[in-house]
């Protein structure tokens, strides 16, 4: 995959794009040939080697335990298999075949110790084995290219990291070393093979010069170097080499883009023969921006092509091909055919092509498409059907071009109010392709994309409708996937609720234009679920037959049973916690400071107060006492929201309070604890137990406070004096302490201590190897077991008692566990929630919901309630 931003007027002329009166010879065309499944990325990430290799005798693919299958590149067809090294049985890290000759590193991509042998492709037979140290850094300041690099008679090595830059070549089948050599001091490198030469692009930052060398392999003595003029020099800069085997070569040096000839010779070369190089790499075909500067795509348009350079004119070329751009990547190629790793309706293949009789017209750059067939991006939706948003929509035609095609209509438009009060929606056309067959499997494969790295709605999960939130310049957005006949069309806005609401309209538009009937959706379980168009993670909570869930700026009141809509209200800021419901009023805490009260019944604003509310609120007595986060405690009147009293304190308080017979305890981050008469408002006591600097939390139970400090201290207090009674020291804390059944809780970022609430002894203590953080949380204790998420990514059931591990299950548990009815609930790998036997970690069942788990679901009247990061309420039955 290539993204880059050629200007127009930087190195030469070879940035304009293929126009279609350009002469093509009759070799453009590629078709499918067969396919493979592959099992493995098709490139070493630490040493930037490939772990896959294609010549005209042999396409190599890695195997398990260090194995290597040979295959017919005409057919795919096994050859042979090469056996693991017995003396060093590890992964493959990179493959290559050149003469007849498969070379194999071996290896870690985290150690600069490699094993690499050499073997006759023809009998499968080892020519040599020897080990090598190369560099491991990929972006040091002196070379910054692969670190092992094949041609047709040697292999060269790159094997230090610092300068000076060791280079040294084996000979191919012997695997005697021929030449050693250091690259020239105070010059950072790029390097790339070719058949029968290594190229090596230089900025020497002395000066800013910047040159191309040729170096033969064998003797790595430099055979040509080529100066190259650069408008970014002096100074590091971006440096990006592609070779073909055939020696023509991409050149990037930070904006500056050339092409060069196998002479290292800027094309296009006055004299020079016509035809194309071979193809260099798989990217997006290439586009005009708005300031006339050529744009690599990577995104749009979908499919990819295999981009060449015309060697008379030094234009680039895209060859179509049928799959997505997006995570396509060249193997490599022979003398009629290419090889490309990419993934294909959510598998990862091998798809090898084979050059056929055809020229580059622009039905062909179009996929079999003619130009023509695009229909105009503005008529796919109308200024009726965008009344569903409100009124005084109008179009404003985009002037994205699509390559050589020249398309005589805009492919993308946006739609956006004149009133400026409703939300922009854009609408582009991904492709058109020539099939509707082929249409399907580009949307089938894009969904398959985006599913495993956004939040999407499983609701308009279809065949023809997929949603899905993604990062954009401008935020959080959402888009839809719209695939009807041979058509693929993306809508984008940063309101989601226009996008459900238009999605299904598009899709009628494209079906009455292209004839097609609606294709089936799939059948939806039991239980319901229903869009809140948010952002943030959702609070849930469920009282007398209502979900109240918050998110984003809204409160919204579900009928438990349906889901149907009983009353929204905005707020205006985001909503801080999850919602207290009590007698029949529903309190808020707003990021701005704000509590307001809603009734529960119609979502009707009883009152509203400023108090600098932090954290949630606690409801007891008619009163709803506010932390407000710096340095106060106030109690409100829960009927009417007047303040009834307020608490100074010496210092600010944290978030987190306590409240039990009648008394709010609250920790400072200053080392004390207040204890404030909960009727009142008077101090009943405040002990000095930590630092001034020592954040802590509070909880109260069984006649004691418990306190932890951040810095990992637990001390118990006398609830009624404030007496110290004992202290214990843990590691660092980053939750609790937690009070259940006589037990305290508390841990770091891998490690839970249990401590027994009345003596502070520790009863026991658990530890998880891992960095995931996020998987950590505070343990959640049933019939006797202790359930947490450690930061190795599992859920663990430990022994409450004892602390000894019961069992033990991948999981997404960071969000929230609960348990309910001897069944544990929690996120799933995968976008789901999980169902997990509480007793043994069996998996009862798992359901999608489209995102990472919001809080801890709520298991209720035979459903569990759970919201998505993708803004989505589910309600799932506990059997489904």
């Amino acid at each position: 995959m290539r993204g880059a931003v050629i200007g127009v007027a930087l190195l030469l002329a070879v940035c304009a794009v293929a126009v279609a009166d350009a002469p093509a010879p009759p070799d453009l065309v590629w078709r499918r040939a067969w396919t493979l499944p592959a099992a493995v990325p098709a490139e070493s990430a630490g040493l930037w080697t490939p772990t896959m290799a294609v010549s005209d005798v042999a396409l190599a693919l890695p195997g398990e335990r260090g194995t290597v299958s040979l295959l017919d590149p005409r057919t795919g067809m096994l050859r042979r298999s090469v056996a693991t090294d017995p003396a060093s049985p590890t992964p493959v890290t990179g493959l290559w075949v050149a003469s007849g000759t498969l070379v194999v590193a071996r290896g870690s991509d985290e150690a600069p110790v490699q094993a690499l042998s050499a073997y006759d492709v023809a009998t499968g037979a080892r020519l040599w084995r020897r080990t090598v140290i190369v560099a491991q850094q990929p972006e040091t300041r002196v070379y910054r290219g692969p670190r092992i690099m094949v041609t047709g008679n040697s292999v060269v090595i790159v094997g230090t990291e610092a300068e000076p830059v060791i280079v040294f070549a084996v000979d191919l089948r012997s695997g005697t070393t021929t030449a050693q050599a250091s690259a020239e001091r105070g010059c950072v490198t790029q390097g790339a093979a070719t058949a029968w030469s290594m190229l090596l692009l230089s900025h020497c930052l002395a000066g800013g010069h910047v040159a191309l060398s040729a170096v033969d392999p064998r003797t790595l003595r430099r055979v040509w170097t080529r100066s190259l003029p650069s408008h970014d020099t002096p100074g590091d800069v971006p440096l990006d080499l592609t070779a073909g085997t055939d020696g023509y070569a991409h050149v990037t040096v930070g904006n500056d883009n050339a092409f060069t000839d196998a002479d290292g010779r800027i094309l296009p070369v006055p004299g020079a023969a016509t035809g194309w190089s071979r193809p260099l790499y798989v990217g997006s075909y290439p586009a005009t921006g708005p300031n006339g500067e050529l744009e690599l795509h990577s995104g749009w348009p979908l499919p990819a092509f295999l981009i060449a350079v015309d060697l008379r004119a030094g234009r680039l070329a895209g060859l179509p091909l049928d799959v997505p751009a997006q995570e396509a990547y060249l193997i490599g190629v022979t003398r009629d055919m290419a090889f490309v790793h990419s993934t294909l309706e959510g598998a990862e293949v091998i798809i090898a092509y084979r050059r056929h009789p055809g020229r580059l017209t622009p039905a062909a750059v179009l996929g079999g498409v003619a130009p023509g067939a695009w229909p105009d991006a503005c008529s796919l939706l109308s200024g009726d059907d965008l009344r569903i948003l409100g009124a005084g929509y109008r179009a404003v035609p985009s002037a994205r071009a699509l390559g050589p095609a020249k398309l005589p209509r805009p492919a993308a438009c946006d739609w956006v109010s004149t009133a400026g009060d409703g939300p922009a929606v854009s609408l582009s056309l991904d492709w058109v392709s020539a099939t509707n067959t082929e249409a399907r499997a580009l949307f089938a494969a894009e969904v398959a994309q985006e599913k495993s790295r956004s939040s999407f709605d499983p609701g308009t999960d279809s065949a023809q409708v997929f949603s899905f939130v993604t990062s954009h310049p401008a935020g959080i957005v959402g888009m839809t996937l719209v695939v009807v006949g041979p058509v693929v069309v993306r809508l984008t806005s940063v309101s989601r609720q226009a996008l459900h609401l238009l999605a299904p309209v598009l899709r009628d538009n494209l079906r009455a234009r292209y004839r097609q009937p609606l294709a089936p959706s799939p059948l939806l379980s039991a239980g319901w679920n229903r869009p809140t168009y948010a952002v943030l993670p959702i609070e849930l909570v469920v009282s007398r037959g209502t979900v109240y869930a918050g998110a984003d700026d809204m409160i919204h009141a579900l009928e438990a049973a349906s889901g149907r809509p009983r009353w929204s209200y905005q707020l205006g800021s985001d909503v801080a916690a999850a919602p207290v419901v009590s007698g029949g009023v529903v309190y808020v805490a707003v990021s701005d400071g704000r509590v307001v009260a809603l009734d529960a019944s119609t979502g009707r604003a009883r009152w509203s107060r400023r108090l600098g509310a932090q954290g949630e609120l606690m409801v007891a007595a008619g009163r709803v006492h506010v932390n407000d986060g710096n340095s106060a405690i106030a109690a409100l009147d829960a009927a009417d929201g007047r303040t009834l009293w307020r608490f100074q304190a010496g210092g600010a308080l944290r978030a987190t309070t306590s409240i039990s017979a009648g008394v709010v305890y609250s920790g400072s981050d200053h080392g004390t604890v207040y204890a404030v008469d909960a009727r009142t408002g008077r101090a009943r006591w405040r002990s000095r137990i930590a630092g001034r600097s020592d954040p802590m939390t509070v909880v109260a139970a069984g006649g004691l406070v418990h306190a932890g400090t951040e810095s990992g201290v637990v001390h118990a207090l006398d609830a009624a004096t404030g007496a110290p009674r004992w202290r214990a020291r843990l590691g660092s804390l980053a939750f609790g302490p937690l009070v259940i059944h006589g037990t305290i809780y508390a841990g770091g970022l891998g490690t839970t201590y249990a401590l027994d609430a009345s003596t502070g002894r520790r009863l026991w203590t658990f530890s998880a190897p891992g960095d995931r953080l996020y998987n950590v949380t505070a343990p959640t204790v049933a019939r006797g077991l202790a359930y947490l998420g450690g930061p190795d990514g599992k859920l663990h059931a430990l022994d409450a008692t004892s602390g000894r591990e019961r069992w033990s299950r991948s999981a997404e548990a960071g969000n929230g566990i609960t348990v309910a009815g001897g069944t544990v609930y929690t996120g799933g790998d995968g976008d789901s929630l999980l169902a997990l036997d509480a007793a043994t970690g069996a998996i009862r069942w798992r359901a999608p919901i489209g995102g990472e788990i919001g809080r801890e679901p709520v298991v209720s009247g035979g459903l569990v309630y759970v919201g998505s990061s993708n803004g989505i309420v589910y309600a799932i039955p506990l059997r489904p």
